[in-house]
């Protein structure tokens, strides 16, 4: 009886070591990363929405 309970504790912490792998192996594997904050806008964005509205206005 007592090997069932560490067969099972041994595959808890199995599957939870795994799970962890695989978040650090998705985290790592984004190409873009994560904003830090939902209002704020990244540079790169705004620096790209600066350039666009200079060149609108100056083609008008």
């Amino acid at each position: 009886m007592p090997k069932k309970y560490l067969i099972a504790a041994a595959g808890a912490l199995v599957a939870s070591v795994s799970a962890g792998i695989a978040v650090l192996l998705v985290r790592r594997s984004r190409r873009e990363p994560a904003p830090v904050s939902a209002t704020v806008p990244r540079v790169e964005e705004l620096t790209t929405t600066i350039d666009s509205e200079k060149s609108t206005s100056q083609a008008s």
